[in-house]
């Protein structure tokens, strides 16, 4: 990798062998990363790796979880993870044991640039939807997958707010019904 100084894209995927410590020699490597994706690399210990991720300059998109090895310490990984957030275009968390409603409220009070966001098996409900709603009326695509904690007015909230939103996947979220589309 010390050779490759201009990459800008990275995709390590489904990948058990890679650790926090890949993150950090990546960060040395190639500080101009702008797109990673560590999607299902469970033997990464986030709360390191995105501590880690600080030393990225240009991250604008971030795509992360699950991981197995320890759950998520919301307060200091929202801290790491704040740096990037006013300037990520993409952001994606997927089941990561430790994150609560409050936590996605924070982030998305900060995110004013996002355009796209995925958040899978961590509870959200009114307070993200909140956040969604005041914060990012300009969002363009929005999935929320897995939250039994998220109900019509939820999504009334949302959908009456984000008048840009183009695509809206909403999956295993089993409080919504017909009432959240009226």
């Amino acid at each position: 990798m010390s050779r490759s100084k201009n990459l800008i894209s990275l995709g390590i995927i489904k990948n058990p062998n890679i650790s926090h410590e890949s993150i950090l020699y990546l960060t040395a490597a190639v500080p101009r990363l702008s797109f990673l994706d560590l999607r299902e690399c469970t033997n990464i210990d986030l709360n390191v790796a995105v501590k880690n991720m600080e030393h990225f300059t240009e991250l604008k998109e971030l795509y992360i979880g699950p991981a197995s090895v320890a759950r998520i310490k919301s307060d200091e990984f929202i801290s790491s993870l704040m740096g990037h957030i006013p300037d990520l275009f993409v952001l994606h968390l997927s089941q990561l044991s430790g994150l609560v409603d409050d936590d996605l409220c924070e982030v998305l009070k900060h995110a004013v640039a996002l355009h796209d966001f995925y958040v899978s098996f961590i509870d959200f409900g009114w307070k993200m939807a909140g956040a969604l709603s005041s914060c990012l009326p300009n969002l363009i695509k929005l999935s929320l997958v897995g939250s039994k904690t998220f109900v019509d007015a939820d999504l009334r909230c949302i959908c009456g707010s984000m008048t840009n939103l183009s695509v809206l996947i909403l999956a295993a979220c089993p409080r919504i019904s017909d009432a959240g589309f009226s």
